[in-house]
């Protein structure tokens, strides 16, 4: 009897330590945060920089903007317009991340090279509803900003999507969906191959614990709360059905999302493509680790998209 009761204890003990363990993790992957780490300790060389860069666009004419969602949340974003604009680039924020945050340095460059400049809070981010849905809904919250400015801006305006990490995953998802004629290119940076291997890579090196039950336990919550899998979508298949070109960039020291992602999102696309490794760049670090050489790319990459030359940059397989 008392060996009975220890088994029991022991079983009770472990599933309420794995309940635990799974309330926790769900809120830290889906779950908006109560307050924003200002910088990683990977940006923290650039954080004069990027102070400077804050300071700047909070003097910016920035004008907020909310949309609704196609299930009915508030999309929250921040528009940036330039005279005689060339193009206007939508940046979509990566993971407990914002429009502002994450773009903050790039936003600048585009603004000084004839783009406006829309920064949106993906759903559970910043000011939007929701919670954090890794692209598999942002997908078409992209084309709801898509058809604004498409409104607002006419069918003129070449539009573009620029992703950061699980923005990066959004955009490419979005890109095999109906866009409007003005759409042009993606931008993915460090963007994840699907979110069910993104997560069971996050649950290994963030939080070093087995993806068996953890992660299929989340999955179940996340149908339950927001009536999807994480095995609904794949960035990877996206792609291969893609309607514009992408520009895949990825730092070859991120071991947040495995840069081999890019890789394999890369060899998957079949549309007009080009892939940037940057040596010795972190997760989204890649702008701030050869900044000359991102924005080298990104105009090369305008150019090839607005020009419809693309033999000199993309290539197909």
């Amino acid at each position: 009897m008392k060996k009975h009761k220890i088994i029991i204890g022991t079983a009770a003990g472990l599933l309420t330590a794995t309940a635990a363990a799974g309330i926790f993790f769900y809120r830290f992957a889906f779950i908006k945060p109560k307050k924003l780490e200002d910088m990683s300790k990977d940006m923290e060389p650039f954080r004069e920089e990027i102070q400077r860069t804050r300071a700047w666009l909070d003097e910016q004419p920035l004008e907020e903007i909310g949309i609704k969602s196609i299930d009915g949340l508030h999309l929250n974003g921040y528009y940036l317009p330039v005279e005689d604009a060339a193009r206007t680039v939508v940046c979509v924020n990566g993971f407990r991340g914002n429009g502002k945050k994450d773009f903050v340095l790039l936003s600048k460059y585009l603004h000084e090279h004839q783009c406006n400049v829309l920064l949106v809070d993906q759903r559970g981010c910043g000011l939007s509803d929701g919670e954090m849905c890794y692209g598999i809904m942002g997908r078409y919250d992209c084309i709801s900003w898509l058809d604004y400015l498409t409104d607002r801006l006419g069918e003129d305006m070449p539009l573009y999507l620029h992703g950061g990490s699980m923005g990066a995953a959004t955009v490419m998802m979005a890109s095999e969906l109906n866009l409007p004629s003005a759409m042009k290119g993606v931008i993915a940076d460090c963007g994840y191959t699907t979110p069910w291997k993104e997560m069971k890579h996050a649950a290994k090196q963030l939080f070093h614990i087995p993806s068996f039950p953890m992660i299929y336990l989340l999955d179940v919550a996340l149908m339950a709360r927001q009536g999807f899998s994480l095995k609904d979508v794949s960035a990877t298949e996206a792609v291969k059905h893609s309607k514009v070109p992408i520009l895949f960039i990825h730092g070859d020291e991120d071991t947040f999302v495995p840069t081999e992602m890019s890789r394999t999102n890369y060899n998957a696309c079949t549309a007009p493509k080009h892939l940037e490794i940057f040596e010795g760049a972190a997760h989204c670090m890649s702008y701030m680790t050869d900044t000359e050489r991102y924005q080298r790319a990104l105009q090369r990459f305008f150019d090839a998209c607005e020009n419809g030359d693309h033999s000199g940059f993309f290539s197909r397989i």
